[in-house]
């Protein structure tokens, strides 16, 4: 592998990354509100 297939599959590599963090923080929101309606319920 040349170096600059390196840059290429890095920069490839953190574009992923990104799109998976960000899906993960949607994923995390989405799960988050349900459950703090879940919990309040509980309290009343």
């Amino acid at each position: 592998m040349n170096p600059q297939d390196l840059q290429h599959f890095k920069a490839l590599l953190l574009e992923q990354r990104e799109k998976i963090l960000q899906k993960a923080a949607e994923a995390a929101e989405e799960i988050r509100e349900p459950h703090t309606d879940d919990l309040q319920d509980e309290v009343d």
